[in-house]
């Protein structure tokens, strides 16, 4: 199973602070490092760094690339940033570029997650029905509740 971190993004929406040469995703928020590494960080109890796939923009491929620089994490630039749904499917593709059969999990990079074990737990819950339900991908999100919920087809 491969997880795709989404960490593409302009940088808008947390403005002033985050701005296009540095986007909420490459900043310290939480004081544990750039939330993309944050994420990657977090997903590290449940999977190998080969198995983590960060989407990002071509502009920020040069900080990403030094940010990650001793992990084996894989960098994927997108050409074009198009939002979530490009994004899925760039990540979809080169997950199965990679000759995976297995479900693809998508996570945003610049979300804050307050009880990580309840992510993984639902991690492992979730990747055990996908696979016997023969689905390929989920996309979580915190809601305004800070719940996760699979993302509906």
């Amino acid at each position: 199973m491969y997880v795709v971190i989404m960490a593409g993004g302009a940088g808008t929406r947390f403005w002033p602070v985050s701005r296009k040469a540095k986007p909420k995703q490459f900043l310290d928020i939480t004081g544990k490092g750039p939330m993309v590494v944050e994420t990657c960080d977090r997903m590290a109890p449940a999977f190998r760094d080969e198995q983590i796939i960060v989407i990002l923009g071509q502009e920020h491929m040069q900080e990403a690339t030094a940010l990650f620089k001793e992990r084996r994490v894989r960098l994927l630039a997108e050409p074009v940033g198009r939002n979530t749904a490009a994004c899925i499917g760039l990540g979809a593709i080169y997950a199965a570029h990679l000759e995976s059969n297995d479900p693809v999990a998508f996570l945003p990079a610049d979300h804050f997650v307050s009880n990580p074990g309840a992510l993984l737990e639902w991690r492992f819950s979730l990747q055990t029905t996908l696979c016997r339900t023969q689905a390929r991908c989920w996309k979580a999100f915190a809601g305004p509740q800070r719940s996760l919920r699979p993302a509906r087809s």
